[in-house]
Protein backbone atom coordinates (compact mmCIF):
# COMPACT_ATOMS: atom_id res chain seq x y z
CA UNK A 1 0.00 0.00 0.00
CA UNK A 2 1.04 3.60 -0.56
CA UNK A 3 2.79 5.76 2.01
CA UNK A 4 0.10 8.06 3.42
CA UNK A 5 2.15 9.23 6.43
CA UNK A 6 2.47 12.77 5.06
CA UNK A 7 -1.31 13.08 4.85
CA UNK A 8 -1.82 11.88 8.45
CA UNK A 9 -0.15 15.06 9.72
CA UNK A 10 -2.61 17.28 7.81
CA UNK A 11 -5.66 18.72 9.56
CA UNK A 12 -8.95 17.12 8.57
CA UNK A 13 -10.64 19.36 6.01
CA UNK A 14 -7.25 20.16 4.43
CA UNK A 15 -7.65 21.10 0.76
CA UNK A 16 -5.61 19.06 -1.71
CA UNK A 17 -4.94 19.08 -5.45
CA UNK A 18 -6.06 15.88 -7.18
CA UNK A 19 -6.58 14.44 -10.65
CA UNK A 20 -9.43 12.12 -11.67
CA UNK A 21 -7.99 8.69 -12.53
CA UNK A 22 -11.12 6.48 -12.65
CA UNK A 23 -14.89 7.02 -12.70
CA UNK A 24 -17.31 4.41 -11.32
CA UNK A 25 -21.07 4.41 -10.67
CA UNK A 26 -20.45 4.79 -6.92
CA UNK A 27 -17.78 7.52 -7.01
CA UNK A 28 -14.45 8.63 -8.42
CA UNK A 29 -10.85 7.66 -7.81
CA UNK A 30 -8.20 10.35 -7.84
CA UNK A 31 -4.44 10.68 -7.70
CA UNK A 32 -3.53 13.08 -4.89
CA UNK A 33 -0.10 14.67 -4.69
CA UNK A 34 1.46 14.90 -1.22
CA UNK A 35 2.01 18.51 -0.06
CA UNK A 36 5.80 18.15 -0.36
CA UNK A 37 5.62 16.53 -3.79
CA UNK A 38 6.57 12.93 -4.41
CA UNK A 39 4.53 9.96 -5.62
CA UNK A 40 0.77 10.53 -5.73
CA UNK A 41 -1.54 8.51 -3.49
CA UNK A 42 -4.93 7.11 -4.45
CA UNK A 43 -7.97 8.88 -3.07
CA UNK A 44 -11.69 8.21 -3.35
CA UNK A 45 -14.74 10.49 -3.43
CA UNK A 46 -18.04 8.66 -2.82
CA UNK A 47 -20.93 9.81 -5.01
CA UNK A 48 -22.60 11.31 -1.89
CA UNK A 49 -19.55 13.57 -1.37
CA UNK A 50 -19.49 14.98 -4.92
CA UNK A 51 -21.94 17.83 -4.34
CA UNK A 52 -24.99 18.84 -2.32
CA UNK A 53 -28.05 17.15 -3.77
CA UNK A 54 -28.46 14.14 -6.04
CA UNK A 55 -25.77 12.97 -8.45
CA UNK A 56 -27.20 10.75 -11.19
CA UNK A 57 -23.79 9.50 -12.30
CA UNK A 58 -20.28 10.73 -11.44
CA UNK A 59 -19.56 11.06 -15.19
CA UNK A 60 -22.05 13.95 -15.23
CA UNK A 61 -19.87 15.87 -12.73
CA UNK A 62 -16.23 15.14 -13.69
CA UNK A 63 -14.14 13.85 -16.57
CA UNK A 64 -11.05 11.66 -16.73
CA UNK A 65 -7.85 13.60 -16.06
CA UNK A 66 -9.71 16.61 -14.63
CA UNK A 67 -7.83 18.56 -11.96
CA UNK A 68 -9.85 19.15 -8.79
CA UNK A 69 -9.47 20.66 -5.36
CA UNK A 70 -10.74 18.16 -2.81
CA UNK A 71 -11.17 18.12 0.97
CA UNK A 72 -9.53 15.46 3.12
CA UNK A 73 -12.04 13.44 5.17
CA UNK A 74 -10.00 10.49 6.41
CA UNK A 75 -6.67 8.75 5.90
CA UNK A 76 -6.91 4.96 5.60
CA UNK A 77 -3.48 3.78 6.74
CA UNK A 78 -4.25 0.08 6.32
CA UNK A 79 -4.98 0.37 2.60
CA UNK A 80 -2.83 3.44 1.91
CA UNK A 81 -5.57 5.63 0.50
CA UNK A 82 -7.55 8.77 1.24
CA UNK A 83 -11.27 9.39 1.69
CA UNK A 84 -12.07 12.73 0.09
CA UNK A 85 -14.93 15.13 -0.57
CA UNK A 86 -15.60 17.55 -3.42
CA UNK A 87 -17.85 19.56 -1.09
CA UNK A 88 -15.66 22.49 -0.11
CA UNK A 89 -16.18 24.54 3.06
CA UNK A 90 -18.08 27.78 2.76
CA UNK A 91 -15.67 30.71 2.64
CA UNK A 92 -16.67 33.94 4.39
CA UNK A 93 -17.26 36.80 1.97
CA UNK A 94 -18.06 34.71 -1.12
Amino acid sequence: SADVSEFIALPSDALLAAQVSRIEDYGIFLLVSPPSGGAPVQGFVHVSEMKEGFVNHPEDEVEMGQELTVRLLRVDRKFGRLRLSMKLPEVEGY
